[in-house]
């Protein structure tokens, strides 16, 4: 069964791949695409970001390569609008508190 954020990103129960993270202050974009489809390429905008970390599972990790397969992605609704993600692509994981996303063009 896939979570809120899963069922908004990801649409059906499909692997997903994460092609990019860019993270500008409070602001972060990320960009995903499915297996069966990598050139449709889709991305969402999380606004208001804090309480965020990042555990690398795999010992020291230099930079991060791109592209990542999916393994879950979480959402619990917290108060005042905000949401709890954690959004984990195998030897890496982050959480983060924000607003719901939207979709970016």
């Amino acid at each position: 069964m896939l979570t809120e954020i899963e069922t908004f990103i990801f649409g059906k129960n499909i692997a997903h791949d994460l092609i990019e993270l860019v993270k500008m202050s409070d602001h972060w974009i990320i960009s995903v695409s499915s297996i069966d489809e990598p050139e449709n390429v889709k991305r969402y905008s999380f606004y208001h970001v804090q309480d965020e970390y990042e555990e690398i599972h795999a010992g020291e990790v230099e930079e991060i390569e791109f592209p990542l397969p999916i393994i879950g992605f979480d959402s619990k609704e917290l108060r005042d609008e905000n949401w709890m993600f954690c959004l984990n692509v195998g030897d890496v994981e982050w959480g983060f508190v924000s607003k719901w996303p939207s979709s970016v063009g």
